[in-house]
């Protein structure tokens, strides 16, 4: 398979009718400007790291990377269960590790068997089948670290409902509950579930966000019990009002996300979305409220027994359109985008924060939302231009109401977490866009300074001119080639409560070996192929979410890796859809390394690989030298510079 980006692709924008059913017919334009990938990729291709295992289809099997520790726990159908930003699909607590996850049935059964796993520590790990059976569905599980017993959320199929089960026998047992109706025949979806002790009460208290599909509208149900077992919701509001508040619902049109929920063990949260609020989208637009596609969201102080929100009489909290206006004015996010392959610059009037995001809420009380933010004009998003990231926004809570100057200590604070063009420039082999999928998941350290996110998305590495469309010197009608594109995994830190962030961590790295040969076409090694020695076997990575329980130095996190390959005898059936889930942990103690000044190898960064560079790694290995960069130096990949990366420079140098 060969991924190819042609640069002659026009500047054209997706239209923000764009709401997010449309993402099964994304059009080509989500490509935008692909003719600016040289600029915005990185320079070298990606390195592989060797598994200390070779993979295999059983359990527990542990691969360790330089900085990522991960057990292969079990298989699933399709990966729908890890897609959403909204669900906790793994929980870490003091008692222990608990995942939960559509289970894979054979090739023949159903992608909605619910599947969970426990662990004491995350290394090794005991799996328990079939928790819904007969149900059929187990749409978008969410795991919770209650205590001593731990509970799973998820809602079944169209008039299914939203259901839970628990640990009968606690953390580590092997008997689950028969599953419980929170409510019944309804069509409901995505469920954000969360828990909180209320000392005063001395009751556990459980809230839960979930969508109804009929109707947009976003509602909240809330337990208080007493003891832990079987719950009983009796206390069910309509939490945000889509129909009536917002833009879209009801009709099939649908310009929100779903609704993401946390709450802290002091008893308060929120409840958010991102959407329009109605009006926005009117020309002049006809709302008091903000104007911009935000972050629209509403406020607990006493464990979800009742909510507010009081921000200009909306009845919700909201970022306000000063917010992006601030980042456009102050050149954090520039208002115009300019290349030469642009006859005149393209300008923009607003921004558009995107469907996907998380939440998460501190100590405090304070929220904190990681969101995409693209530019926006004439009713259309353009989602590959370098100006796009995700950013962190974050409040002192006392100031909701009404927030002062932005990037104060009253205000709404922001900072750049990580590029976002690097992901959404790109599409999957359905067509659909990246900014549709590609998501970040949030959460902070024991100490409260440590942020951690998580994003799963496209890694491009190096391309390659395979067609200069005959004008040599001329890059925008060119087309390029990326071999070594795949999924992977990457992990961000701030060590200042968000306030900035460290370089990412490309923590899964395990893209495919393979190149374009002197024929401009693509060349693959045996490991990359699967046993057809056709099919390539493209591992990627997706779906991280991580977990509350963090430390300060270690980040638990689960993810996805499809399989591509059919395994000997299998009968004839696509297994494309089949993902291997892992669960384990990213360990970082320093920022890792910014992008690659050089080419592999290129010491003195002339170009060209050459015995010049030979002499200065001899120099660096003699501690001679100790100021380089060593993604250029550390030829082999495996973390070190010595002999090893001499020998793996010579056969070219020698056999150019």
């Amino acid at each position: 398979m060969k991924r190819t980006f042609s640069l002659a692709v026009c500047l054209t924008a997706l239209v923000i009718a764009a709401p997010q059913q449309l993402l099964p017919g994304e059009p080509d334009a989500a490509q935008l400007l692909i003719r600016i990938e040289k600029q915005i990729r990185s320079s070298t291709p990606a390195q592989i790291d060797p598994f200390i295992i070779v993979e295999n289809p059983y359990h527990h099997q542990t691969t360790v990377l330089r900085n990522l520790q991960v057990v292969l726990v079990d298989s699933s159908k399709n990966g729908w269960g890890l897609s959403q930003p909204a669900t906790r699909p793994l929980a870490v607590s003091a008692s222990g590790w608990l995942l939960a996850y559509r289970q894979w049935a054979g090739p023949l059964g159903t992608s909605g068997q619910l599947g969970a796993a426990y662990s004491a520590t995350g290394e090794t790990w005991t799996t328990i089948p079939n928790l819904n059976g007969g149900l059929g569905s187990a749409r978008y599980p969410s795991a919770l670290g209650v205590d001593m017993t731990p509970y799973i959320f998820w809602n079944e199929s169209i008039e299914g409902g939203l259901l839970y089960t628990y640990a009968a026998d606690g953390w580590l047992g092997q008997s689950f509950a028969e599953p419980g109706y929170l409510i019944s025949e309804q069509d409901v979806w995505v469920p954000s579930p969360t828990w909180s002790y209320n000392d005063d009460s001395a009751t556990y208290n459980y809230n839960i966000a979930i969508s109804n599909w009929t109707t947009s509208n976003i509602y909240l149900h809330h337990a208080e019990n007493w003891e832990i077992g079987p719950l009983e919701f009796g206390n069910t509001v309509l939490i945000i009002d889509v129909i009536n508040d917002l833009e879209g619902g009801g009709n099939g049109v649908q310009y929100h996300s779903d609704a993401t929920l946390d709450i802290n063990i002091d008893g308060i949260g929120y409840v958010a979305l991102s959407g329009y609020f109605d009006g926005a989208l009117s020309d002049p637009p006809e709302t008091p409220y903000a104007s911009t596609h935000t972050m629209i969201f509403r406020q607990t102080v006493d464990h979800g027994v009742t909510w507010q929100g009081d921000q200009d009489g909306s009845g919700y909290f909201y970022i306000p359109d000063a917010v992006f206006e601030h980042m456009m004015s102050s050149g954090e996010f520039p208002a115009s985008y300019m290349d030469e392959c642009l006859d005149e610059p393209l300008e923009f009037e607003k921004l558009f924060c995107s469907y996907k995001f998380d939440l998460r809420v501190d100590a405090a009380g304070n929220p904190h939302f990681v969101i995409g933010v693209m530019a926006f004009n004439d009713g259309s998003v353009y989602p590959s231009i370098p100006n796009n990231g995700f950013y962190h926004f974050w409040i002192d809570r006392q100031y909701l109401t009404d927030p002062g100057p932005p990037q104060s200590a009253t205000g709404w604070n922001y900072s750049r977490v990580i590029d976002a063009a690097p992901f959404w420039s790109w599409e999957d082999d359905s067509g659909n866009s990246y900014w549709h999928m590609v998501f970040p998941s949030l959460t902070v350290g024991e100490g409260g300074s440590v942020f951690w996110v998580a994003i799963s998305g496209p890694s491009a590495g190096a391309g390659v001119v395979i067609d200069n469309g005959g004008t040599p010197g001329l890059p925008c009608d060119d087309e390029y080639s990326y071999p070594t594109w795949n999924e992977e995994v990457f992990i961000v830190k701030s060590v200042d409560a968000g306030a900035s962030w460290w370089n990412p961590l490309n923590a899964t790295n395990t893209a495919q070996d393979c190149w374009i040969d002197e024929e401009f076409q693509m060349v693959c090694s045996e490991s990359a192929l699967c046993p057809d020695a056709l099919t390539l076997d493209i591992p990627n990575e997706s779906g991280a979410h991580v977990a509350a329980g963090a430390t300060d130095d270690r980040l638990p996190l689960v993810y996805q890796r499809s399989v591509r390959c059919d395994p000997a005898g299998a009968p004839d059936f696509e297994y494309d859809h089949r993902q291997r889930i892992y669960a384990g942990w990213v360990e970082l103690t320093e920022e890792p390394p910014g992008e690659c000044p050089c080419d592999v190898g290129d010491l003195n960064c002339d170009g060209a690989v050459d015995i010049l560079d030979i002499v200065r790694i001899i120099n660096i290995i003699l501690e001679f030298e100790d100021e380089y960069e060593l993604c250029v130096a550390d030829v082999n990949g495996d973390g070190r510079v010595d002999i090893l990366d001499i020998m793996a420079m010579l056969p070219p140098i020698i056999f150019p």
